[in-house]
């Protein structure tokens, strides 16, 4: 069974991570600044800013008492953390996408019969379409309560003086075959 391909701004409304940012848009301005970052250590620094490893539970204090200036996240996380009232600039650069996967081990996978693996495929396919429109939702619903609270959205702002600063990020990945034919094909996605 062939899985669905699903253009860039599918995987966006479903699994995008947002940033949620006090950069006006331009990486120079986000030189001393400190952000917390989860796994996108090199990428901050390439943005000019200062990663800061802080647990996620500690974010809202962290902003609140002004040790982060920002920090990645989704709708979702930076509503139900008030984020929102301590960042008030949400920047929406879909900078990385992150599936949600089912896995299962190949020994699991190769006990099940025909037919089990057939309806776990099947079962797969709709629960993922189903997890996409019920993330959908909240996305929308979350998106709604920061413009409610006064949060300013960032679109429109100049992509390229960010492709510039990760660069070096995509020569040092293009190293590895593997991870240079991956990034060829997430650029073909339309």
């Amino acid at each position: 069974m062939k899985l669905p391909v699903y253009s860039r701004a599918d995987l966006s409304r479903t699994v995008a991570l947002v940033v949620a940012l006090f950069l006006t848009a331009v990486p120079t301005s986000a030189v001393a600044r400190e952000f917390r970052a989860a796994d996108t250590e090199n990428m901050i620094k390439a943005l000019g800013a200062e990663p800061i490893e802080l647990p996620y539970g500690r974010v809202l204090t962290g902003l609140a008492t002004r040790l982060i200036d920002g920090a990645e996240n989704n709708w979702p996380s930076f509503v139900t953390t008030d984020h929102h009232k301590y960042a008030g600039y949400y920047t929406i650069t879909e900078h990385t996408m992150s599936p949600e996967v089912l896995v299962m081990s190949r020994k699991a996978w190769e006990s099940l019969s025909s037919e089990d693996r057939r309806i776990f495929r099947e079962a797969a396919v709709r629960s993922s379409q189903f997890m996409r429109a019920k993330w959908k939702d909240l996305e929308e619903r979350s998106r709604r309560q920061a413009e409610a609270a006064d949060v300013t959205i960032v679109t429109d702002f100049d992509w390229k003086p960010f492709e510039a600063a990760m660069a070096g990020i995509y020569a040092r990945a293009q190293s590895d075959p593997a991870a240079a034919e991956l990034i060829q094909r997430i650029r073909k996605v339309e």
